[in-house]
């Protein structure tokens, strides 16, 4: 007796007390389990039992189990209703993070239709964010050397070979008019001869039929082509990394515009040859640009050419006359006709410096148009320019291609198939869930 008042007591929250409070239950004996006793009599004997003593002490609504099945399903109720917004809130975002996975796939590509439509719409995209990265439209998500900063990398790069072509392009150092090195065209190295003796040998071995002290026409063209024998190779390295740029970017904005790593591959593979023809095609107009600048006569209509010849030679008379004691705001007697003998040089010499300042003055004209031309009739006409490599993957393309060319790039793989199928029916079971949640 004593056992069942202390069970009595636990049950009244006396003993244990816990936030919920107890529950007193009556199971079923082996005998009744033994006969079958059915749920509604199991319910039966259940409130007989806590209707005598000592268990009617209990509270009504804290005995049997419809009356602890009741309390649990409120509870439940209670703490869904708390916690409600946020599982909503979890669907909600499940079913937006699979929409987007299942449009990352984009549309079914089964029929020739489809795969064009899929086609169309990449290049699209490509065409605008193409755009945007040739005109340095980048964003915050890229990281500073980013193949998809492709106009950023061709800038470098064409920054890098003119300064190249500056310190590496001339074979050798032109001299400033006092006789020093001129800085500018320092290589860098120690001469055993210098540039003057360089003109005097080629100008006397190219004498023929002209007067004393006159130049034979083909001696400056000879000696430019000497003096520029390095643009080749400067340039041609040049095309080389652009080319690579250019590539990479290529495998960067598939990598960005298409999920499937099979269409990715299988576009990369269709637009490399063209990429292989841009390149040919910039190498045989940088050969073009090569004998127009190299090849033929010399000829400039550029206006620094006649000045900067004409200060050139003004510069010489006044470093003589210096090297004479003359020197600005210094009066001093002057004996005309021993000036004019002291600055009279012979006509070989005279020659020479002459062919020196005339190849000097024409040499820096030439390289800045040989420059540009690179960087503008080039590369930027063969791979970045209207028409060129990085222009060409357009819609109008997709509909020039085959329905077999348009198969081997876009056909879905039964992997991309089934990827899609269960991402349907993962977000159609989220969108269910939505839809009741919000009934709700």
């Amino acid at each position: 007796m004593a056992l069942r008042h202390q069970v009595i007591r636990i049950a009244q929250n006396s003993v244990e007390n816990l936030q919920h409070g107890w529950f007193a239950v009556r199971n079923r004996s082996p005998s009744e389990i033994k006969e079958g006793v059915s749920l509604k009599e199991r319910h039966a004997k259940e409130r007989q039992f806590f209707a005598t003593s000592p268990w009617d002490a209990l509270r009504g609504d804290r005995v049997g189990i419809p009356a602890l099945s009741g309390f649990l399903a409120q509870l439940l109720y209670e703490h869904i209703r708390r916690e409600f917004p946020a599982v909503v809130a979890e669907i909600e975002q499940h079913c937006q993070s699979l929409q987007a996975e299942v449009e990352k796939l984009g549309p079914p590509r089964q029929s020739t239709m489809e795969q064009r439509q899929y086609l169309t719409q990449i290049s699209s995209r490509y065409q605008k964010k193409k755009a945007d990265y040739l005109r340095g439209v980048y964003g915050d998500n890229l990281s500073p050397d980013d193949p998809l900063k492709l106009r950023m990398h061709i800038r470098d790069l064409n920054d890098a070979f003119a300064k190249r072509m500056s310190t590496k392009g001339h074979t050798r150092a032109f001299r400033r008019t006092d006789d020093k090195m001129d800085p500018e065209y320092h290589l860098g190295t120690t001469e055993t001869s210098t540039i003057y003796d360089w003109i005097r040998t080629s100008y006397l071995e190219s004498r023929g039929c002209e007067l004393p002290g006159c130049v034979n026409p083909a001696v400056i063209e000879n000696l430019f082509r000497q003096q520029t024998a390095n643009w080749r190779d400067i340039a041609k390295e040049h095309l080389a990394k652009v080319n690579s740029a250019v590539n990479e970017f290529l495998t960067a904005i598939f990598g960005q515009l298409v999920i499937d790593p099979t269409v990715q591959y299988q576009l990369r593979t269709h637009l490399l040859p063209m990429l292989e023809d841009s390149n040919m095609q910039a190498h045989r107009t940088l050969e073009d640009t090569l004998e127009d600048e190299r090849g033929g006569i010399l000829q400039t209509v550029n206006h620094y050419f006649a000045e900067n010849l004409t200060k050139a030679r003004e510069d010489r008379v006044l470093s003589r006359l210096r090297k004479m004691g003359f020197h600005e705001g210094h009066a001093m007697p002057v004996n005309l006709p021993e000036l004019t003998k002291a600055l009279r040089l012979g006509n070989d010499e005279q020659t020479v410096y002459d062919i020196h300042d005339i190849l000097k003055a024409y040499y820096k004209v030439a390289i800045k148009r040989f420059n540009d031309e690179v960087v503008t009739g080039v590369v930027e006409r063969s791979w970045l320019g209207q028409h060129g490599f990085v222009d060409i993957f357009d819609p109008e393309f997709v509909g020039a291609l085959s329905d077999e060319e348009v198969a081997s790039i876009a056909a879905e793989n039964f992997s991309t198939t089934n990827t899609r199928s269960e991402l349907r029916e993962k977000l159609r079971r989220f969108e269910e869930a939505r839809r009741i949640a919000k009934s709700i």
